[in-house]
């Protein structure tokens, strides 16, 4: 009968389905832990529960659906000053951005995700977001802030030897030097 506990262990079952790819069983659940934190009145995990929820209409193409979604999410998060769901809320509106090619509001989105990672002293995050800060800035044409950005990611990659981080990077760097049709490099 430990209501809260039940909405919160559904939607991170939800995110399991979701990273299978089972977008059925995974909006069952995630509506499911709405509606419980709806009822009753557990904030901190209706913004979590909101997010995944409009993460999922965003996958599933409805973005503005997952939009709305989100943005009421992120509206309680920042209510509870909740570090990790405005993040994490700020990444998805970025991707959202990203998707209907408004490359400057993504940018925004994901700078705010990333500048929160910051004062959180969350570095890894705050360098994992910069890869989409980089990609937005390559979008836009401006390939020194880019370059500028990309070079700070590879220096913390490489200090830490992190392989993801560096294929981030390695990416980046390509489609860098795509934009400034560098093609032997």
């Amino acid at each position: 009968g430990h209501i809260d506990l039940q909405s919160f262990i559904g939607t991170n079952l939800a995110w399991g389905y979701f990273g299978m790819g089972d977008m059925k069983k995974t909006l069952l659940l995630v509506e499911e832990s709405v509606a419980l934190d709806r009822k009753t009145g557990n904030m901190p995990n209706l913004s979590f529960s909101l997010g995944t929820l409009g993460g999922a209409y965003f996958v599933l193409g409805e973005w503005d659906k997952g939009e709305q979604i989100l943005q009421e999410g992120m509206s309680i998060s920042q209510k509870l000053n909740d570090i990790q769901q405005i993040a994490g809320g700020y990444s998805w509106l970025g991707w959202v951005n990203f998707s209907k090619e408004e490359y400057s509001k993504a940018k925004e989105c994901f700078e705010k995700a990333r500048e929160v990672y910051e004062k959180a002293g969350a570095k890894y995050l705050q360098m994992s977001v910069s890869g989409m800060v980089i990609w937005a800035h390559i979008e836009l044409g401006e390939l020194q802030e880019a370059s500028s950005l990309l070079d700070k990611l590879y220096e913390f990659a490489l200090k830490i030897k992190d392989k993801e981080l560096i294929a981030l990077a390695d990416a980046r760097r390509g489609m860098l030097f795509r934009a400034q049709k560098k093609w032997k490099e």
